[in-house]
C-alpha cells in the first residue's frame, strides 16, 4: 500500500496509523481554544495567578494526554495588558498545567501608561504520566489595582483570544 497522508489511501484491511511512528520534529497532536468578541471586553487581574476568563469564556484546554519525552509547544493570547496611571507594579502571564505555574511574560511598568500584547509561548518537555491534564492561560498582577487589566479590544472588528498546544515528536 502506498500514498501520502492527506491523499486517499485505500487498502484491506483499513489503514490504521495507531502504531505508526513519525520522525522527530513532526507535530503529532494539536489542541486549541479560541473565542472572538465583537465588543471590547476587560478582565481585572488579581494577585493570584489565575485562569483568564473573558466574556464568560475560560482560557483552558482539558483532557490533554501526551507521550513522555515529547515536547509541548504552548501559545496563548488573552488581549492587551494595560497599565494606566500605575507606574510601580508588574503583571505576570503564563500557563498552569494541573496547578503547576509557568510564568512566561513579565510586564514591568515604570511609566504612567503602557499597553502591550499578552501573547506568549513556551516549550515544555512531557514527563511520565502526562494523562488527562488541564492547561490554563493565566494572569496575575502584583497588587489589586483597577488600573491594571487585560483588554480584548474590538475596535475595527472582532478580536480573538486563543490557546494552541502542539505535541512535537522527539
Amino acid at each position: 500500500m502506498t500514498g501520502e497522508l492527506g491523499s486517499v489511501i485505500t487498502g484491506s484491511p483499513n489503514l490504521n496509523l495507531g502504531n505508526a511512528t513519525f520522525p522527530a520534529g513532526h507535530v503529532i497532536n494539536t489542541w486549541h481554544f479560541s473565542h472572538s468578541v465583537s465588543s471590547s471586553a476587560d478582565v481585572s487581574l488579581t494577585t493570584s495567578f489565575d485562569v483568564i476568563v473573558i466574556d464568560n469564556h475560560t482560557m483552558q484546554i482539558t483532557g490533554i494526554t501526551a507521550t513522555q519525552g515529547n515536547l509541548l509547544w504552548m501559545s496563548g493570547y488573552g488581549g492587551a495588558i494595560r497599565h494606566n496611571n500605575d507606574a510601580t507594579h508588574n503583571t505576570s502571564i503564563g500557563f498552569k498545567i494541573d496547578g503547576s505555574e509557568f510564568r512566561i511574560l513579565q510586564v514591568f511598568d515604570y511609566t504612567t501608561y503602557v499597553s502591550t500584547s499578552s501573547q506568549c509561548g513556551f516549550i515544555y518537555t512531557v514527563p511520565s504520566g502526562f494523562t488527562n491534564k488541564t492547561i490554563q492561560f493565566c494572569g496575575e498582577e502584583q497588587v489589586n489595582s483597577p488600573d491594571v487589566l487585560m483588554q480584548l479590544a474590538a475596535i475595527n472588528g472582532p478580536n480573538y483570544m486563543y490557546m494552541i498546544i502542539q505535541e512535537i515528536q522527539q
